[in-house]
């Protein structure tokens, strides 16, 4: 009798070999872990060490189930596992039952894949409690040599003592042991492949505890589950991480073999049992999450789409579901199986959901930069993924996998097809008890394609087909709404478009002007050109004492008076921006511009003013020095006559410019008045022509009656168009008839509709991000004052121990001063509680300085930051909510630390003042841009890196909320800031009075 025998190769060509690549092989531990029942699988690659480490907190392993499961190629260890009548432990923490993914015993394989050698580490918890650890060093390269049997690889396993962690010592221990194999084989296998299998052995060398301490967390938050340890790693990973970080924002084949491996595109109704990582640590010391949760679609996303399909096929194949176009229109929808499926189906019932985004940024929903970021997502990981119990079957999903024939349908015919393949978010849910008969390839590369898949495909086919003909497009059979929607989105679109591209220079323009303004006022240029000019005419009426005859020097004070007025109004027209009508400002024009306003007056009251008084005060001096001889008439008519023929012709320009545009208009709605008519004329004419020619004897009455009503749908089409021009026409002359006669400008209605509505839009972000930072800091400040009191009364019980033992006493003190100090930050929370503390009480100067000194005191000393605060600010008192005006002080002073100590030249100084109008704070910082000033109190705007923009948004808020203010009263590159807190009269009393 003979035996079949099994050489080593074997092993190597059921792995490695029937791996497509890195991924796949990933993917597949991931669905090991998934199997024990983990809840996190993550994968840490370190590239100084070529370490891979892949981790996960399932039940993990005991000696026997590596030796006898793991160790032991296609066990029946999870054959029958998804029979229900089966128990099962789910661990300790009893998790729900889930379907087991594998069971043929051969995808531990996988990880040859990687590289040519793994340490397994793994700690597993039973019923009866944790069990000891256990570890082993498995050497792949051997089992790729030919003529070596699978009886001559021993493969070295330690059992280690209670929880004693993996260390150096043990990991040489294993490497030895499987040297000592390897030496044993002797000359089985060439020397060549000898010499490098005891390299790979010799490279496995470093200390894992040192591995764990910078990964951080190392058990992810159990104290059971499996590690695999794989170094060196293959050339492929490599090439794979180097082609995410070259593809920038394109998905790499890596991250999109991985991501979405649990389902996350529909929150919590179908929460993932298990969640996948893989960090990247790079030799720079930054670190990345590749396939991070934020990385594939999100619910949002999913949510924020044009149209959404949803439903199931039953067994026997029908679709129920719903359709829901534009968000607006929902139709419920029943589709019957193809006719060559009949009776049940062998693919079983299953369910599927997923969204479209239009192609095209005229007939999205979607606002335009949230479609722009979504659409090129999905040219990226966009398609219609696979789920069998929230686990994703590979590659359906990835963009370049269109298993359903999309794109080859659309290109053959793109009217009738519709839908793109990478414009779908969505999935077909799975389950093994639904669908046993779809079963995955060997090699992990989708389904084998039996008659159980080929029905499934054919399904959805026949559901996107029947879908694009039924709903989406001109003329539907089930509805237009879809294209009557389009239509109207594509024409706002477009009216938008034309706006916007109308309106794009003068924008450009504007924001230029502003531009050069603020450089003119940085570099002083305004204030120059006001001294050159005042010692140019200066001099010019100074020489006048030189003429001995008044008459010539009457004539001659004339002409620099007329050329002073010329030179004066250039000098205001240099500075002198028109705001525009044509468009509406956004919200930081509007800062900018309000910071023009500023700037501009103070030029013109400290600048230009002054010249202006200093002239006229010269030459009223030569007036009345009797050294001139000026005709008064020819003083008084010649500027008004010289401004008077100014302004004439100004307007005259002006009345040729609106005429010519007038004429113009006239034609233009004429000629379409014209077109129109015309146009519905031929139409009426050429369905009177087919009437004519129309052989009523040759026709049944269904036909007469499709023919009557296909020519009276022509002309009542032609006729709604041309109703529908002639009443939008009719529409805007009225409404510049009434704007005229209203002597109201509709262009400037039309821009501050524009500013509104991109406020609002602004706000509601604002409002969003504000609702989540609220909920969170909620969280953060219940947990911490619980935590407040546990530490408390920690601390008082400790107390009598280090009263009684030297050497603790002093380890009590620091303590305490430590948490007292972190106690005080809790006061930052204040303003979460001003709900529930609606009184108002008066606030001492000293109440604030106090707060302020508390939480800033460290940051004080660290900095070498001084606060002054006199003595008639520590006795003024402010009646309002403590909760309103101590986080104001809080804000304003944390920035100016972070100025001061970003200007270390100098003193630094925060000081505190009362004015007249209410309180100040100061510091001897940097100045503000006055460009600067008033954008610094919106929400998001900050200067600092990094900063979120939101203390002095926040502060000026709540403040406006109780009739106060803060603003900025100094700005200026070279002028330190100064912080006023305006506050209504008599609500601050002090001591010294104001």
């Amino acid at each position: 009798m003979a035996r079949i025998k099994v050489r080593a190769r074997a092993v190597d060509m059921l792995g490695r070999q029937q791996i497509a690549g890195i991924p796949t092989a990933i993917h597949e531990l991931f669905k090991n872990a998934h199997d024990a029942y983990a809840e996190r699988v993550r994968v840490d690659y370190i590239h100084s060490l070529d370490l891979f480490v892949l981790r996960d907190n399932g039940l993990g392993m005991t000696k026997v189930d590596l030796e006898s499961k793991w160790l032991t190629l296609g066990t029946e260890s999870k054959v029958g596992q998804n029979d229900p009548k089966v128990p099962v432990w789910t661990g300790p923490e009893e998790l729900p039952r889930r379907s087991t993914l594998g069971e043929k015993g051969i995808g531990r394989l996988a990880i040859a894949a990687i590289g040519p050698q793994v340490l397994v580490y793994s700690r597993a918890v039973r019923p009866e409690g944790l069990q000891p650890a256990v570890c082993a060093l498995v050497n792949w390269s051997l089992f790729e040599q030919p003529g070596l049997d699978l009886d001559q690889i021993e493969v070295p396993v330690v059992e280690l003592e209670d929880l004693q962690p993996l260390t150096p010592l043990i990991v040489q221990q294993l490497v030895d042991a499987c040297l000592a194999n390897l030496e044993a084989i002797g000359g089985t296998i060439s020397p060549e492949a000898n010499a490098r299998i005891a390299k790979e052995l010799k490279q496995f060398t470093f200390d894992p505890s040192t591995v764990y301490e910078a990964l951080g967390d190392a058990s992810l938050g159990r104290k059971y589950g499996t590690h695999f340890l794989i170094k060196p790693t293959s050339l492929e990973l490599g090439l794979d991480l180097a082609l995410t970080r070259l593809s920038g924002s394109d998905a790499s084949p890596l991250q999109r073999f991985l991501l979405g491996f649990s389902n996350t595109m529909h929150g919590a109704d179908l929460a993932p049992p298990i969640i996948a990582e893989f960090v990247e640590h790079r030799r720079d010391g930054s670190s990345e999450d590749l396939i991070g949760p934020y990385a594939f679609f999100t619910p949002e996303e999913f949510a924020s789409a044009d149209h959404h399909i949803r439903g199931s096929f039953d067994e026997y194949g029908t679709f129920k579901g719903t359709i829901r176009i534009y968000d607006q229109v929902e139709h419920d929808y029943t589709l019957a199986p193809p006719d060559d499926i009949t009776g049940a189906t062998d693919c079983g019932p299953f369910e599927i959901s997923f969204a479209y985004v239009q192609g095209s940024a005229k007939d999205t929903r979607m606002p335009l930069d949230e479609w722009k970021r979504l659409g090129d997502k999905l040219d990226n990981i966009g398609g219609l993924y696979v789920y069998r119990d929230g686990i994703r079957i590979l590659p359906y999903g990835n963009s370049d996998v269109d298993w359903l024939n999309i794109e080859r349908r659309r290109t053959l015919s793109a009217q009738d097809w519709f839908f793109s393949y990478r414009r779908i978010i969505g999935d077909v849910r799975l389950t093994n008890l639904l669908n046993p008969s779809l079963v995955e390839k060997a090699g992990r590369e989708g389904f084998r394609q039996n008659k159980a898949y080929r029905q499934m495909v054919a399904l959805l086919e026949r559901l996107f087909e029947r879908l694009a003909l039924d709903f989406f497009r001109e003329k539907a059979r089930v509805s237009t709404d879809f294209d009557a929607i389009r239509k109207n989105k594509q024409r706002d679109y477009e009216i938008l478009q034309k706006r916007a591209k109308s309106v794009k220079g003068a924008k450009e323009a504007f924001n230029d002007a502003l531009s050069k303004f603020f450089e003119s006022v940085r570099a002083g240029k305004f204030e120059l050109q006001c001294d050159e000019v005042r010692s140019v005419f200066i001099g010019q009426l100074d020489n006048l004492f030189a003429i001995s005859d008044p008459i010539a020097a009457g004539e001659r004070l004339l002409t620099i008076e007329s050329e002073f007025a010329s030179a004066a109004k250039s000098l205001r027209d240099s500075i002198a921006i028109a705001r525009p009508r044509q468009f509406g400002l956004t919200k930081r024009q509007q800062q900018e511009w309000q910071a023009y306003v500023r700037e501009r007056d103070r030029l013109v009251v400290n600048h230009y003013e002054p010249l202006a008084s200093d002239i006229a005060d010269k030459i009223h001096e030569l007036l009345t020095s009797g050294r001139t001889e000026v005709d008064p008439r020819r003083r008084l008519d010649e500027p008004v006559r010289r401004e008077s023929e100014v302004a004439l012709s100004n307007a005259g320009d002006a009345r040729k410019k609106v005429s010519s545009t007038l004429e113009k208009l006239d034609s233009e709605i004429r000629a379409t008045i014209n077109r129109t008519w015309s146009d519905l004329s031929n139409q009426v004419e050429l369905v009177k022509s087919d009437l004519a020619r129309t052989e009523i004897a040759s026709l049944s009455p269904e036909e007469v009656e499709r023919r009557r009503d296909k020519l009276i749908d022509q002309v009542r089409g032609s006729a709604e168009r041309s109703t529908q021009l002639m009443d939008s026409l009719g529409d805007q002359l009225r409404s510049v008839m009434e704007g005229v006669s209203n002597q109201s400008n509709l262009i400037e209605v039309t821009a501050a509709l524009e500013s509104e509505n991109d406020e609002l839009k602004e706000r509601v972000d604002q409002y969003a991000d504000l609702a989540q930072i609220g909920l969170a800091l909620g969280l953060v400040q219940h947990e911490f004052s619980g935590q407040v009191r546990n530490i408390n009364r920690g601390l008082d019980a400790l107390k009598p121990w280090a009263n009684r033992n030297r050497g603790l006493d002093d380890l009590y003190g620091r303590l305490r001063v430590s948490f007292e100090h972190l106690e005080s930050y809790l006061q930052l929370f204040v303003p979460l509680n001003r709900r529930l503390q609606r009184r108002r009480v008066p606030v001492s100067g000293l109440e604030i300085e106090e707060f302020v000194r508390t939480v800033f005191g460290p940051r004080f000393e660290r900095h070498g930051v001084e606060l002054i605060v006199p003595s008639r600010f520590r006795t003024a008192t402010v009646t309002t909510f403590p909760s309103t005006i101590l986080p104001v002080f809080a804000n304003v002073v944390d920035n100016a630390i972070y100025w001061l100590d970003d200007n270390r030249q100098g003193p630094k100084t925060i000081t505190f003042e009362v004015t007249d109008s209410g309180l100040s704070v100061s510091n001897s910082g940097p100045g503000i841009d006055p460009r600067d000033a008033e954008g610094m109190f919106e929400f998001g705007i900050s200067g600092k890196p990094a900063g979120r923009g939101m203390g002095l948004y926040l502060s000026r808020d709540a403040l406006r909320k109780e009739g106060m203010e803060i603003s900025l009263e100094r700005a200026g590159v070279n002028v330190s800031p100064k912080f006023i807190i305006s506050v209504p009269q008599g609500v601050i009393q002090s001591a010294g009075g104001i």
